[in-house]
């Protein structure tokens, strides 16, 4: 972060801070944070208006944790991808006939295809 602004990190401008490894853009960035690593940790970055962030991971590792945290701190709108699909699955298994193109313009959704 530099000036309120994320930046990507290279590895090689690593630190360990409380149990955490931050990366920086350069050397200077690297020094000004170990001088003073507080001083960064109390400002949240600027993020630009149209962040997307998808978070993955195993069973039971704390997705939904995560997302409804970084939610609640930032404001972003969190969905549940897997919900979504299983939503949109269960209803086209309701439908009486089989739609042979696997993408329906006037719905502008998928649906199941048969083999």
């Amino acid at each position: 972060m530099f000036k309120g602004k994320l930046l990507v990190g290279k590895f090689e401008f690593a630190a360990e801070y409380a149990g955490r490894v931050f990366v920086f853009e350069n050397e200077n960035n690297l020094n000004a944070f170990l001088n003073q690593p507080r001083k960064y940790l109390q400002m949240l970055p600027k993020l630009p208006k149209a962040t997307n962030i998808c978070i993955n991971g195993p069973r039971k590792s704390g997705k939904r944790t995560i997302a409804n945290l970084l939610g609640n701190i930032y404001g972003f709108k969190v969905i549940n991808i897997q919900e979504i699909l299983e939503s949109v699955l269960a209803r086209q298994k309701l439908f009486e006939s089989h739609i042979p193109s696997n993408f329906d313009k006037r719905s502008a959704s998928i649906h199941l295809s048969e083999a």
